[in-house]
């Protein structure tokens, strides 16, 4: 029942409440992963998977169409992908001053472009396009060694929270279903978009005293930190 249910296009939230589940993470794990098996054929690409769930990516999938990214995720290759849940999706356009998808593109026909190129930029950001990482192959804490598309690293950390392992993307974004392996990469569901930090290089490593406390004083003690 519940399967059929993220199948036909229902809100993960509204599933976890009507299954009575304290978190939405439980829902995703016992039950999405059951579509998945149900429509992962051997050829299926990331493109594939993402319209084969809507109750879960519509709006992502409609952001990559919109931008031509899309197409890119229909192609040979070796894609990671941290994809946006739909309500992961509504709050990046309420963040950016927006109520849906439409309001980038009315933007883009009146020749207001700013924002939807953001907007491209964020679709380009979710995607490591160079390999295809696996959870068992993300670092234990820190950076993958492969950057992004749009040429930045992405982080990452983890921590504890009732028994249970939180995966954290860049800071913010957990990561709430993993692995979905296609045919040209693989797939990792969060509850958050993926934007890029805008800390200053000394505000940023002032961040992990743990790892560059010894760093940080020297920059201080010579003033360098001006200069970065």
């Amino acid at each position: 029942f519940c399967t059929n249910l993220i199948d036909s296009g229902m809100n993960p939230k509204n599933v976890q409440y009507l299954m009575g589940h304290s978190d939405p993470r439980m829902t995703m794990g016992l039950y999405a992963h059951k579509v998945d098996d149900k429509v992962l054929a051997a050829r299926d690409t990331i493109a594939d998977y993402l319209e084969k769930n809507p109750g879960i990516f519509s709006e992502f999938t409609e952001v990559l169409d919109s931008t031509g990214v899309f197409d890119l995720l229909s192609t040979y290759g070796t894609f990671t992908v941290f994809a946006p849940t739909n309500e992961a999706m509504k709050a990046y356009y309420a963040d950016s001053g927006a109520t849906s998808l439409q309001d980038f593109l009315a933007d883009k026909t009146y020749g207001e472009t700013a924002r939807f190129d953001a907007l491209k930029s964020m679709a380009f950001y979710q995607l490591i396009a160079t390999k295809a990482y696996m959870v068992s192959e993300f670092p234990e804490g820190g950076y993958f060694g492969e950057r992004n598309m749009m040429n930045r690293y992405i982080s990452i950390a983890y921590s504890v929270a009732n028994d249970q392992l939180k995966i954290i993307v860049n800071g913010s974004s957990e990561v709430l279903l993993r692995d979905q392996k296609v045919h040209n990469g693989v797939l990792h569901a969060v509850d958050k978009v993926l934007v890029p930090s805008n800390l200053l290089l000394p505000d940023y490593i002032a961040t992990d005293t743990a790892r560059y406390g010894l760093f940080i004083q020297a920059l201080k003690a010579t003033e360098l930190t001006e200069m970065l």
